[in-house]
């Protein structure tokens, strides 16, 4: 059979949009694949990335809170931050003196969202705390708006410090 030029180039733009999708569809595919996991690095430690799984074997903590938005009460379950920090080798209890006192923690979310705190007010040590890298609310894991991992901050009268879709914490030190 013999095709027009204009058939032809109608069959070849339909096999590159179908080319197209096929790569779209694997690209999508490999990263709804990708296991969710938090990243958390010290200055002097070793970098660290806790899957969900790692997360919910490790000790586990519940904070109910309201939330200012919603005025809901709501019960969050999770790792304390503090125990993860102290995992990737961050300096806490009495070690925390001297230069250590000039570290911060960057959290960050994979919407770019980065909330800092001082790492004396994460540590137990000074204060009474309990921030958690929430992977759970009302017993059911977070949905995509929220999760799968959120910090939730219960100390803080206003939640903008509570990281949705948390991805990353760090330990850096001011000048």
């Amino acid at each position: 059979m013999i095709y027009s030029e204009r058939e032809n180039v109608i069959a070849m733009n339909r096999r590159t949009c179908f080319a197209t999708a096929l790569v779209l569809l694997a690209g999508l595919s490999a990263a709804q694949e990708k296991t969710p996991s938090l990243a958390v690095e010290a200055r002097e430690g070793k970098p660290l990335a806790f899957s969900l799984e790692q997360l919910k074997q490790m000790p586990r903590e519940t904070v109910t809170v309201t939330n200012p938005h919603d005025q809901g009460s709501h019960r969050y379950e999770g790792v304390r931050l503090s125990a993860l920090l102290a995992q990737a080798g961050a300096p806490s209890g009495r070690a925390m003196e001297g230069a250590a006192m000039r570290d911060y923690v960057e959290a960050t979310g994979s919407d770019k969202y980065t909330v800092v705190f001082a790492l004396a007010e994460l540590d137990p040590f000074f204060q009474d705390n309990q921030v958690i890298v929430a992977d759970t609310m009302d017993g059911k894991p977070l949905d995509a708006v929220q999760g799968p991992l959120k910090l939730i901050v219960p100390q803080d009268h206003h939640p903008s410090r509570w990281v949705r879709m948390l991805v990353s914490v760090k330990v850096r030190q001011a000048p």
